[in-house]
């Protein structure tokens, strides 16, 4: 135990930052306990002073330009401004470069500035943590550092957006239309009202890139992964998910493929066996593969002001110890290129749901018409769905197929499009 106590302050009181300064006062005891020391804010910055944050910021140094913050006498400084770019980056980098400690939860930053921000604390001596940016509440990133940091990791697979899987979980429950969940979502503050980072893909994204480079040793690249949302996931699909016993999640994946690592987003059908099949919509989930350890499954709340300021929380207790680690676990130096992820190399089975004239005839002639243009393609259909009436506009056709490259997959819907009968195709991969 040391009488000298750990300084800090934080950039950025929103909901995050808010619980981080109000667990630092609840738990203060408890804290300083584990660190063998005071753990004490100091200074604190944001847009607005007169807000109420549910706890008094009147005894804290306060700058209405936190970049001012890098020259205090503080040990470290807490980033909760977020942004890739901005203030929130040109604080980080000016923190570091000033030999700062540095924890943030800013997924968006790391995954686009990571390298070079690491590089910078790398030569300072400094730690840079950011665990608090994947998966909220639960330490994966701890995890991959310490607790299976002697295995080689083989793949991920990972529920990282709350949102997303909010709103899936909903439409799979009540049948509802996208649009109308999201909406919802909106309403309860589960989504923002521009929800495109979330529901496009990009929030995984970002998650996945922190996960791939500390997992695999690659240097965090979001332009060579393939990002795709939910938009375009409907109600039927859902429905039709569950006669096959699947659900359809929104899924960040990194594995090796051909001997380079490729990294996916996209929604899947997965197996109701699935560890990640039943995660409810407020849990964030990651399936990591090692070598020795096998399968380790991290669950629990991805986001939400407890969990995320329990994760920064924790950060800035492992500093406080003076405990030191390399941002990515390795060298920003021994960090491989990543290699772009092509998705038409994917292997593995589909989903389709075509729509087809009301007046066709499916038994006689659409159906056997698709069969044959499989047979051609060495693809089988494996199971049908649902052939009928969906109303006024055409008639469902929904099946899967057996397994096989995607460049050979989309070949084969250039074929079935050119069959008169058919209206619209759309298609999910199966994992």
């Amino acid at each position: 135990m040391t009488d000298k106590p750990f300084k800090i302050a934080i950039a950025g009181l929103g909901t995050v930052g808010a619980g981080v300064a109000q667990l630092l006062n609840m738990n203060h005891d408890h804290i300083k306990q584990r660190c063998g020391r005071q753990v004490l804010l100091n200074a604190v910055s944001a847009r607005s002073k007169n807000k109420d944050r549910g706890f008094g910021i009147e005894k804290f140094q306060w700058f209405d330009n936190p970049l001012q913050m890098v020259t205090l006498d503080v040990d470290l400084i807490v980033e909760l401004i977020g942004g890739a770019d901005g203030v929130a980056y040109d604080l980080v980098k000016a923190a570091l470069q000033n030999k700062k400690q540095v924890v943030t939860a800013n997924k968006a930053l790391i995954a686009t500035h990571g390298e070079e921000l690491a590089e910078i604390a790398e030569s300072n001596g400094v730690n840079l943590m950011f665990d608090a940016a994947v998966a909220g509440g639960v330490p994966i990133l701890h995890g991959l550092r310490d607790g299976v940091c002697a295995n080689k990791v083989s793949s991920f697979m990972a529920l990282l957006n709350g949102t997303c899987n909010f709103i899936l979980t909903t439409m799979a429950a009540t049948g509802r239309s996208f649009e109308d969940v999201l909406k919802e979502a909106q309403d309860k503050g589960y989504a923002e009202a521009d929800p495109s980072t979330d529901v496009d893909g990009f929030d995984t994204a970002h998650k996945l890139a922190i996960l791939a480079t500390i997992g695999f040793g690659i240097k965090p690249d979001l332009d060579h992964m393939y990002v795709e949302g939910i938009r375009d996931i409907k109600a039927d699909d859902l429905s039709n998910a569950a006669v096959l016993n699947r659900n359809i999640k929104l899924v960040g994946m990194a594995k090796y493929h051909k001997g380079k690592v490729v990294q996916y987003v996209y929604p899947a059908l997965l197996p109701v066996s699935h560890p990640l099949a039943d995660v409810p919509g407020n849990k964030s989930a990651v399936l990591v593969t090692g070598d020795y350890v096998g399968d380790l499954l991290f669950l629990g709340a991805g986001a939400g002001q407890n969990p995320t300021a329990s994760s920064v929380v924790s950060d800035i207790m492992y500093v406080a110890r003076g405990e030191k680690s390399l941002p990515f676990n390795i060298p920003v130096q021994n960090l491989s290129d990543s290699l772009p992820t092509e998705i038409l190399e994917r292997e593995g089975a589909y989903y389709l749901h075509i729509v087809v004239a009301a007046n066709a005839d499916i038994e006689k002639g659409v159906l056997p018409e698709i069969e044959t243009i499989l047979s051609e393609h060495d693809i089988s259909l494996e199971e049908l769905v649902r052939a009928g009436p969906a109303g006024a506009s055409g008639q469902d056709l929904c099946f899967t197929t057996s397994s096989t490259q995607e460049q050979v997959f989309l070949n084969l819907l250039e074929k079935i499009r050119e069959i008169a009968e058919v209206i619209s195709i759309r298609f999910i991969r199966m994992e």
